[in-house]
C-alpha cells in the first residue's frame, strides 16, 4: 500500500540529509520538488527505495520498513534522488538507454551507489544495501 509521507516525516529526513548532501560526490535532485511515499510492498524483495523517473518523474517510494528510521531513509533517498537528477540531466531517451540492465550497473547505479555509501559513512553506519553491488 502506497501512502504519502507526512510533512513532518519529510522534514525529519531532510534534517538528517542536510549534513550529508554537501559531501556527496554526485549532485542530486532537490527534495523540495519531490513527492515522497511509503510503500509497504517495496522492501520485501530487498529494495529499500524506488523511483520511476520516466513514469513518475518527481516521485520516490521508500520501503515501509524504513518509516521512522530517518538515517536509513536519508541514505536511500540520496540514492534515489541521484536517479531523478540523472533523468533530468540526460533526458528520457538517454536515460532509457542507460537503464538497460547491463549498462545500468556501470552508469546510473555507479554514481547512485557512491552517493549512498558516502551518506552511510557520514551517518555512521554500514548501509543496508551496501553489499548488493560488489564491483564499486
Amino acid at each position: 500500500m502506497k501512502t504519502a509521507a507526512s510533512a513532518k516525516e519529510v522534514i525529519s529526513i531532510a534534517s538528517v540529509m542536510a549534513d550529508v548532501v554537501p559531501h556527496l560526490p554526485f549532485p542530486i535532485a532537490s527534495l523540495a520538488t519531490i513527492k515522497v511515499f511509503w510503500n509497504d510492498e517495496c522492501g520485501g524483495n530487498g529494495t529499500l527505495g524506488r523511483c520511476s523517473p520516466i513514469i513518475e518523474p518527481d516521485t520516490v517510494c521508500l520501503s515501509g520498513f524504513l518509516r521512522g528510521q530517518w538515517k536509513h531513509s536519508a541514505s536511500t533517498l540520496c540514492h534515489e534522488l541521484r536517479h531523478i537528477h540523472q533523468r533530468r540531466r540526460m533526458g528520457a531517451f538517454l536515460f532509457t538507454l542507460a537503464s538497460i540492465p547491463v549498462i545500468r550497473r556501470f552508469t546510473l547505479e555507479a554514481s547512485a551507489w557512491s552517493n549512498e555509501r558516502v551518506a552511510d559513512e557520514l551517518l555512521g553506519f554500514k548501509g543496508l544495501n551496501s553489499d548488493e553491488i560488489p564491483f564499486f
